[in-house]
């Protein structure tokens, strides 16, 4: 593929393959974006034709073919992480029949200034809530509203999500190396939110620096599953997290 991202299905299958292989038993998400060749509702197409099939995949509902691609992926056994980034977004996703039978909802926050973003997050539950839309609920930021959301999601009780795929900055405002420092940095948020020490072994850093963007269940340890609180239909060992994948091509690149 080039170095592009791809949902062919040699490409999804060796990348898949690969962080199998690497950390075996890890949930394996994969982005179905819009803008993934070959674009549009024809990368339906591919997706369709998976005989590798991830754990999970993202859908953004603000996408045109949202709702089609939330039924294709559920026809194929696969689960779905349902991204919201508006209200808008959460009234298509409650009006699919489907909705209920997902995996998690993802609120994304893009608006910049976080009492803006703040106010699409308050709408989004409460659309949700008033559907009974009782799936988990992950909440993140991006860039310079990334830690404000990740601090909001602990008050909120929410699961939250940080990587480099939605900011390079510490708290401090430093660079970050990778995302293994990330995720120190939110360890250390977590422990002055609720007073605990979640252990992060070896293992969960290196599940972080594989990860685009890693999901950590704040009433949880950081190294263990996002099992109890997002369920999922298959196993997952002691240690593992969620590994969210852009797939471009060539997993050894």
């Amino acid at each position: 593929a080039a170095g592009r991202e791809s949902l062919h299905p040699d490409d999804t299958a060796r990348a898949i393959e690969a962080i199998r292989a690497s950390v075996p038993g890890i949930a394996v998400g994969v982005s179905t974006g819009w803008w993934i060749a070959p674009r549009g509702r024809a990368r339906q197409q591919q997706i369709r034709a998976w005989q590798v099939l991830p754990d999970y995949v993202s859908i953004n509902l603000i996408e045109e073919d949202a709702t089609e691609v939330i039924d294709l992926v559920l026809e194929k056994g696969i689960g779905v992480e349902a991204g919201l980034w508006s209200a808008a977004d959460a009234e298509k996703f409650v009006a699919n029949p489907n909705a209920g039978n997902c995996l998690r909802v993802l609120i994304e926050i893009n608006e910049k200034e976080f009492s803006v973003g703040a106010e699409a997050v308050r709408q989004i539950m409460e659309i949700l809530d008033r559907a009974d839309i009782r799936l988990p609920r992950l909440l993140h930021g991006l860039e310079n509203t990334m830690w404000p959301f990740y601090r909001e999601a602990l008050r909120l009780g929410l699961d939250a999500r940080i990587g480099l795929e939605d900011g390079k900055l510490l708290p401090s405002g430093a660079e970050a190396a990778g995302n293994a420092d990330l995720i120190r940095a939110a360890r250390a948020l977590n422990h002055e939110n609720t007073g605990s020490e979640p252990m992060l072994t070896r293992r969960g850093i290196l599940l972080a620096s594989i990860a685009a963007g890693v999901t950590m269940p704040n009433r949880t340890a950081y190294a263990k599953a996002s099992q109890p609180s997002t369920p999922v239909n298959f196993d997952v060992p002691a240690g593992a997290c969620d590994c969210h994948t852009h797939i471009h091509g060539d997993p050894e690149k």
